[in-house]
């Protein structure tokens, strides 16, 4: 208990904590711990309140009631002209010269007015007068309490509860709003409720003040916090309210996202600290609310689990309102197939209970014929497919140096050269010995024979790596590993060799070939520099020069690592190709120096890791 509720100072700041609430009674700070944007309701009223500074300058109307220290200016004009100041005496009169006493304390100004208005008509003939309030009387007040200014304040007798609380700044963030006090000095009390006037307009009744009366604001009795998806979420404080029902009265009632199915609250326990209820809908009128208690609302689920989706071959795909016993034939009807569409075959894409999912076939040409076995019983975020008697489109891209680069869709039996005809031909900057042609479906043989070559190299890896005998052997190994981890982190492209030429001898030659889906060729400018990769210091693109050899390369590359392979080095050409023959380097070449593994190292472990480099250097070239 001592360790849910306790006390404590530090730098003069007096904190108590109970549980997630808090009060920092200094500077009234984040009630709810971890709900910031929770204020207090209400608080916010008195801080654009219209305050008035000087009340004994405020208008007054004629039901303004007399007293003593106000003033009345009478204006007589006519036969006789006069000006009088009267100002109510202890007893509530005035003095008019050649009038007399007239007692007006407990009259209201218009009462007043009519009174001294028929005593000077019938003193004198030919007048006109006018009666008018001049300076009201104030008188002091204390406003105490929780209040964010408290002290001493003069207002006027027809300032009501909120004038008088605006002056002092209104409650703060622990002041009752439903508890307000007025005492007076016959020891009887008034208690004032804003929450009418807050929550619905209803201002409070009019209140008479008295000279030293004393307005004072206690701490809130009951507070509740609500958030979610209420329409005015925030803290109230509850005074004959009780249940739960009453409370979201409170906050205006649930929005409608408002999952009112789903209600929490995190109450305090002082034996388990903070529990959370779940409030079903029949304890929801019945579920009383403790002090302290927070109230999470939720809000519907955001997706949109009850339709189903038709794509494809229809006049109008999209998203359908699902219902209970809604058929396919239903929703078909509106989708409205089109003449295109294949009608021998359809799916529905269901997903199961577990999470997989299931292909339901039908026969959209038996379900128009009205075939009721093929009129399946619709499932929530079911898929209905309907495919395209025609071919698919075959699409592919021309990028660089062609008059018109784009995706461009392809006729089925169409060639390369064709569609390389379509976009303008080539640029005169076309570089073609460096063109790169990408098939899908290369790209995907080369995916799987890479995903088998790396479960198949780890295996002889981690077989070896039990026989090794030193350190040199690890090492070789832990290399090994590396290379297979950026293996399967790299980017298979799949890479066609292509021959282009002018499109006139290209026309039908070996490399014209017969469009696929997702082809992609590129045709880039001349290259101005040539790669060094492998087993050199730096790995680096060097600016081509038509005087320099392969050691003048490896030479601005840094020059060979101590496990670089001399005799093996090869060069890949900018079409792809790769030759031994290093005495001509052009642009856009890439030189490769291969790893070589010790000889005095076991031959297995040598012969994997050099497979393996070998494949990487084969990935990062093309």
């Amino acid at each position: 208990m001592a360790a849910m509720k306790r006390t404590r100072f530090r730098a003069g700041l007096f904190v108590v904590w109970l549980g997630f609430f808090s009060y920092d009674v200094l500077t009234g700070s984040e009630v709810f711990i971890g709900y910031p944007r929770l204020e207090v309701f209400g608080q916010s009223f008195f801080a654009d309140y219209s305050r008035i500074s000087r009340p004994a300058e405020m208008p007054v109307s004629d039901s303004y009631v007399l007293g003593p220290s106000d003033t009345l200016i009478v204006h007589i004009w006519g036969f006789v002209e006069e000006t009088h100041q009267l100002v109510l005496d202890a007893d509530g009169g005035v003095f008019i010269p050649k009038i007399g006493r007239i007692l007006l304390g407990g009259q209201t100004l218009g009462e007043a007015r009519k009174l001294i208005e028929e005593r000077l008509y019938a003193k004198y003939k030919g007048i006109r007068v006018s009666v008018t309030p001049g300076k009201v009387r104030t008188m002091p007040v204390y406003i105490l309490g929780e209040v964010r200014k408290p002290g001493t304040y003069e207002i006027s007798p027809q300032f009501d509860i909120l004038d008088v609380l605006a002056l002092a700044g209104g409650p703060n963030e622990r002041g009752s709003l439903r508890y307000i006090k007025i005492s007076r000095k016959d020891a009887s009390e008034i208690t004032i409720d804003l929450y009418p006037f807050l929550l619905k307009g209803k201002r409070p009744s009019p209140i008479e003040f008295r000279q030293q009366d004393t307005i004072f604001i206690p701490l809130a009795r009951r507070l509740v916090g609500i958030e979610g998806a209420v329409r005015r979420p925030g803290i109230y404080e509850l005074r004959e309210e009780k249940i739960l029902a009453e409370l979201v009265e409170l906050a205006g009632g649930f929005l409608p996202t408002a999952d009112s199915a789903h209600l929490q609250v995190e109450r305090q326990d002082p034996a388990k600290g903070v529990v959370v209820v779940d409030i079903t809908p029949d304890k929801f009128e019945k579920f009383e609310i403790l002090d302290f208690d927070l109230v999470k609302v939720a809000s519907l689920p955001k997706e949109k689990y009850y339709q189903v989706e038709v794509e494809g071959v229809v006049k109008r795909p999209g998203v359908y309102g699902w219902k209970e016993g809604l058929k396919l034939a239903e929703i078909l009807a509106q989708a409205e197939i089109l003449p295109e569409a294949l009608t021998e075959r359809a799916e529905i894409v269901r997903r199961r209970s577990d999470g997989g999912l299931e292909v339901v076939s039908f026969s959209p040409e038996k379900l128009l014929a009205g075939d009721s076995q093929q009129n399946i019983l619709l499932q929530p975020q079911d898929r209905i497919v309907i495919s395209r008697k025609t071919r698919p489109e075959k699409r592919i891209i021309i990028q660089g140096q062609v008059c018109s680069p784009g995706e461009y869709t392809a006729a089925s039996g169409e060639r390369l050269s064709s569609v390389i005809a379509r976009a303008g031909g080539f640029t005169p900057e076309a570089y073609l010995p460096a063109a790169v042609f990408l098939r899908e479906s290369v790209r995907i043989q080369r995916e799987q024979f890479l995903r088998r070559f790396i479960q198949e190299k780890t295996k002889q890896l981690e077989k070896e790596e039990r026989r090794v005998e030193g350190a040199e052997e690890q090492v070789l190994i832990e290399r090994g590993k590396t290379l297979l981890k950026q293996l399967a982190e790299s980017e298979v492209r799949g890479r066609v060799v292509i021959h282009l030429t002018s499109l006139d001898t290209f026309r039908n030659s070996p490399s014209d070939f017969y469009v696929e889906d997702g082809d992609m060729l590129y045709i880039p400018k001349k290259p101005v520099s040539v790669a060094v990769l492998g087993e050199v210091s730096q790995t680096t693109n060097i600016i081509y020069e038509e005087r320099l050899t392969l050691k003048d390369y490896i030479a601005r590359a840094g020059d060979y690592t101590r496990d670089a392979d001399r005799r093996n080095i090869f060069i890949v050409r900018a079409d792809g190709t790769a030759t031994r023959k290093v005495d001509k380097i052009l642009p856009g070449d890439t030189i490769v120096v291969p790893f070589l593994a010790k000889e005095r190292l076991g031959k297995v472990i040598r012969d994997i890791v050099q497979m393996i480099y070998q494949i990487s250097l084969s990935i990062s070239t093309l």
